[in-house]
């Protein structure tokens, strides 16, 4: 699985077959599905050298590569050692990248699922970690969660909301993400939690 995602590191040139565009999806889809809730496995990814084509992935233009590995990483983040080794690839600003650069705004489900994997992987490397805290207001990560705290699309809310709550235990974090904006959005949630009404796409549990 592990090789197989190796394969879709870069932008496919034409004249490449289909299959070998499919494979690095098939391999993400499957990972993502081995490691949901096992520790185990999720340390073995790391140990057998799962964590570079993933983080690499982050930058792909291939959306479906971009979903799996946004999933991966989202559920490796379970793994506390796996939170550091992926910030000290850049898993941060990869994810920058991914907010920015990956989405198709004529594909609101595409765009929203991407999303949900950006928070989702956020929240995961900020839990219970000082260090990564600190790296996601280096890496320019809090306005996109900001961002996402005001989406229509509830459960990209919850994660939003719970990557603001992990985040804002450093206390730079804590004055960038007011001064962004966010208690606005937090407290019309709280104002208005039955109006919310849920749009969720494929990342949804």
């Amino acid at each position: 699985l592990i090789a197989a995602l190796a394969k879709g590191g870069g932008d496919k040139e034409g004249g490449e077959e289909e299959g070998s565009v499919l494979l690095p999806e098939y391999a993400g889809a499957a990972l993502a599905f081995l490691t949901g809730g096992d520790l185990e496995v999720q340390a073995m990814v790391r140990v057998q050298g799962g964590l570079p084509p993933l983080v690499s992935l982050l930058k792909s233009s291939n959306v479906a590569h971009l979903r799996y590995s946004l999933l991966s990483i989202w559920n490796l983040t379970g793994d506390k050692e796996n939170r550091e080794v992926l910030r000290g690839m850049g898993a941060l600003d990869s994810l920058v990248y991914a907010a920015q650069h990956s989405v198709d705004e004529s594909d609101p489900a595409a765009v929203n699922d991407l999303a949900v994997g950006v928070a989702g992987c956020i929240w995961g490397l900020a839990l219970d970690n000082s260090a990564n805290q600190a790296a996601a207001l280096a890496a320019g990560v809090l306005p996109h969660v900001v961002g996402y705290t005001a989406s229509s699309n509830t459960r990209l809310q919850e994660l939003a909301v719970g990557a603001v709550w992990t985040l804002s235990e450093d206390d730079a974090n804590k004055k960038e993400l007011v001064s962004l904006g966010c208690l606005e959005p937090l407290l019309g949630i709280m104002a208005h939690p039955a109006s919310r009404r849920s749009t969720t796409g494929a990342f949804a549990a």
